[in-house]
């Protein structure tokens, strides 16, 4: 039986490490697809990992096993987490990844017992857990449920006035930045109104377009991508890089 398992990890796609890690993961599998989501989240930034996670694991087949490999310290997590939601497996260290990943979703919690293969890498771990995971022999005393875990709350745009404050939760190859903002949350507020985007530096765009190419080269834009979510770009340009704008950087919404 052929076995999914994703991997999203802030290792770094040169470093060497994500090559050990789908190295174990090969070995430990005779017929396995790995997939990494992104291997270059900012170095334990739960927040970004949870957003590429949570809008693409749903896209991958019935029974995968995603593994969030990001501020994976033993020393300071010290618990291995496994969760169930509805055809997908979830794996990561008790850091609150789970809970941003999954927000809002109750779902069912368990330690993984790490006692036999305590000394052993953390890639040996998620290993050793993924085995019985997807083979189906997980057993009450290696999954543990628990009632505790630390969980964080999903940053949500704020209204005020007739303002939505958004932020950037993530920013691709291009330089383009994509808000915590969903088309259908603007909508709601919008009522038909029109919108002024204010950009952190006094920077300011008309309107929602429909496309990139709706402006002019080296003009600002601001979209709706394919996740639903509003995204700040530059027709043929990096705007992360020429406004300065990082990872929870401010966007407001005015609506005139």
């Amino acid at each position: 039986m052929r076995h999914n398992i994703t991997i999203t990890t802030d290792a770094g796609r040169e470093s060497v490490y994500v090559s050990v890690f789908k190295g174990i993961l090969y070995r430990e599998f005779m017929d396995l697809v790995v997939t990494e989501i992104n291997t270059d989240i900012h170095l334990r930034n739960i927040s970004q990992a949870a957003f590429y996670l949570q809008n693409s694991y749903s896209y991958f087949p019935n029974e995968t096993l995603h593994i969030i490999d990001v501020d994976s310290s033993f020393v300071l997590h010290k618990r291995l987490l496994y969760t169930h939601y509805l055809t997908h497996h979830f794996l990561a260290l008790d850091n609150g990844v789970l809970s941003l990943v999954l927000p809002g979703i109750e779902t069912p919690m368990y330690e993984v017992k790490l006692d036999a293969i305590l000394k052993e890498s953390r890639y040996m771990k998620f290993a050793f857990a993924a085995q019985h995971i997807l083979n189906n022999t997980r057993s009450d005393e290696l999954f543990v449920p628990i009632s505790r875990f630390k969980s964080f709350l999903q940053p949500l745009p704020s209204i005020i006035g007739n303002r939505l404050m958004a932020q950037i939760l993530a920013k691709d190859k291009y330089g383009n930045c994509i808000t915590n903002l969903h088309q259908d949350e603007f909508v709601r507020y919008q009522k038909g109104r029109k919108v002024l985007v204010h950009l952190p530096h006094g920077e300011k765009i008309e309107g929602i377009k429909e496309s990139y190419y709706a402006v002019l080269e080296g003009e600002f834009v601001c979209i709706i991508n394919s996740m639903g979510l509003l995204e700040i770009a530059i027709n043929n340009g990096d705007a992360g890089s020429l406004l300065g704008m990082q990872i929870k950087s401010p966007i407001i919404f005015e609506f005139v």
